[in-house]
């Protein structure tokens, strides 16, 4: 057995989420829209999609067209994601690493995780993790995760 000497040990992802996975704010917006507008497909699928976020159990009045479909495409998903989390902006403050402050929107990006929308640092891509995604992504990531293997 061989040692390995710690700068060769890739730096490990790290996810920062957020224990309210969806804002107040919104969620108390869909709410009073909704009222206001009870027929709303859009508000009631957004309602529904934050139900499900919060792990919401039983039928609540507003949401009770429970024949509607939440079958949502990856990028719906992220979209509603995006309207109803925190974004990084608003959780990450301030940032460091190796020893120099850092813009935090340029080091972390939004992380899918089964917790909601994460922050996610030195976090494989999507379009990369699950390689039957349609999006290639950018150039510069496929070059960076090119060489990582899970077996070295």
């Amino acid at each position: 057995s061989q040692p390995t000497p710690i700068w060769n040990i890739p730096f490990p992802a790290l996810t920062l989420c957020n224990m309210n996975k969806v804002r107040a704010s919104r969620a108390k917006h869909v709410i009073r829209e909704l009222e206001a507008d009870p027929e709303n497909i859009t508000l009631a699928r957004e309602y529904l999609f934050i139900g499900e976020i919060c792990e919401q159990t039983g039928e609540e009045e507003l949401g009770s067209k429970a024949e509607m479909d939440l079958s949502l495409s990856d990028s719906k998903v992220h979209g509603l994601l995006d309207s109803v989390s925190h974004s990084c902006d608003e959780m990450l403050v301030r940032c460091k690493f190796e020893g120099f402050e850092r813009d935090c929107m340029e080091i972390f990006s939004p992380t899918l995780t089964d917790d909601g929308q994460c922050c996610g640092f030195n976090v494989m891509p999507e379009h990369i993790m699950f390689r039957n995604k349609e999006d290639e992504g950018v150039e510069e990531d496929l070059e960076r995760w090119s060489k990582w293997n899970i077996q070295e």
